[in-house]
């Protein structure tokens, strides 16, 4: 039996080698052709394929032939093409930070402990539907477990809009092995899924210790009441996915703080307080004068996290979906100051703030702040000569979005003081966020 055993292992060694070279020569020839599109000497859309094709193969072969880090590197190199919806000349750089990886975990044998290993990967780049090199990342993840298709593809839109970085499984057993390795802050997982649906792996995830503090999110389409949404977890949250649903995962955002801790009443506000909380001193903001705002913006929960944000300290916002609804707006109605997404359909930003500057006395002043990833000092400086008065970046941080205001309405409509709150009472989630 032991001879049985030594010809198994060698052949298993020899398997563990083939890939190691076969590997290092795909990651090889990706390299190759980076280089022929950084200088467009290369057929983007037929190099995409090849180097996709590539990519699958390590992912696949990764975790079989011993390099399970290697596979999930891989795996997030694909999500990455997908949310960057292709290779561009900004963004080979961000490519190339996953080559260097797989190639150095390659020739090192995977060598590293679990703890490194999911700091190496949660510091990838998350490949956003717009990369810009100043973008603002929030250092939360999301992995969707949902079937492939459109309602994925414009959830995971709507949340990379946002900040998020966004993961994808494509059936419940690949779920359970990517949180075992990026242990994500946040699960959406659709209940109907494969080889076991959604309840089941709600329940494996609360019975595994390294998984039972995820977040995790039921999206399903039965009804409350329903005997397969009976006895779930404590710790799961279900959404209902009516029409407009990712309106209701803005709000669960919302709820759990990761929007820069927002204030917001829950179901949890009016629980008893412990006899003896234990009190910390935080930096808060104040509103000394509420503000009626117009937001010009297209994505959806966007406009729930931007509304929202401002509404908990005392403003009023009115919504445009677009720039010609929000020169309409602002004709009709008697607004303090224009918050402006720069690209939105029928009209983008820079054009509805030449349009508005063309108004009559009273209409032509108001302050226009524009609200964009694309917030390099080239497009800032864009964003001054159509008429933009200044410029914060996505995902919002309130500081920076309150001292703008402040800085754009030429007083102090926010200002900071100290306050003692329970330390039971703050609820975040990831390592990172603003207190404002």
């Amino acid at each position: 039996m032991s001879g049985e055993g030594s010809k198994v292992g060698d052949m298993l060694d020899t398997l563990r080698q083939e890939f190691v070279e076969t590997a290092r020569d795909q990651l090889d020839d990706i390299e190759v052709k980076l280089d022929f599109l950084e200088t467009e000497q290369g057929d983007a859309e037929q190099e995409l394929l090849s180097i996709q094709r590539h990519i699958h193969n390590i992912k696949g072969q990764g975790g079989t032939f011993g390099f399970p880090i290697t596979g999930r590197t891989a795996h997030m190199l694909e999500d990455y093409l997908i949310n960057a919806e292709g290779i561009r000349a900004d963004n080979i750089s961000d490519i190339r930070a996953y080559l260097d990886l797989m190639g150095n975990l390659i020739m090192t044998g995977e060598s590293i402990a679990q703890d490194n290993s999911q700091s190496l990967l949660n510091a990838l780049p998350t490949g956003q539907m717009a990369t810009f090199s100043t973008q603002k990342i929030h250092d939360i993840s999301i992995l969707l477990v949902m079937p492939s298709g459109l309602q994925r593809k414009l959830v995971a839109k709507e949340l990379l809009s946002c900040g998020f970085r966004v993961m994808r499984a494509y059936d419940s057993v690949e779920a359970l092995s990517v949180a075992l390795d990026i242990t994500p802050d946040i699960v959406f997982v659709n209940y109907d899924m494969a080889p076991f649906n959604g309840r089941e792996l709600s329940n494996v995830f609360a019975a595994v210790d390294q998984l039972r503090d995820i977040h995790f999110v039921l999206l399903t389409s039965y009804e409350d009441g329903n005997e397969n949404l009976q006895n779930l977890p404590d710790n799961i949250s279900v959404i209902h996915k009516h029409t407009n649903f990712t309106e209701s995962i803005g709000e669960l955002l919302i709820q759990w703080g990761v929007f820069g801790n927002i204030p917001h009443e829950t179901k949890e506000s009016n629980k008893a307080i412990s006899q003896h909380p234990k009190t910390v001193r935080i930096s808060k903001s104040v509103t000394q004068r509420s503000l009626n705002i117009l937001l010009a913006e297209d994505n959806r929960l966007n406009q729930r996290l931007i509304k929202e944000t401002i509404e908990a300290y005392g403003h009023r916002v009115e919504l445009a979906g677009n720039g010609m609804e929000a020169i309409e707006a602002h004709k009709a109605g008697d607004y303090d100051l224009i918050l402006m997404d720069v690209r939105m359909p029928e009209m983008g930003g820079p054009d509805a703030t030449r349009a508005i500057r063309k108004l009559p006395a009273d209409k032509c002043k108001i302050p226009i702040v524009a609200v964009t990833a694309d917030a390099t000092d080239a497009h800032k400086k864009e964003y001054a000569e159509v008429g933009m008065n200044d410029c914060v970046t996505k995902p919002i941080d309130r500081a920076e979005l309150f001292a703008t205001i402040n800085e754009v309405m030429g007083e102090d409509i926010h200002v900071e003081v100290e306050v003692e709150v329970s330390e039971s009472g703050q609820d975040e989630i990831g390592p990172s966020h603003n207190i404002a």
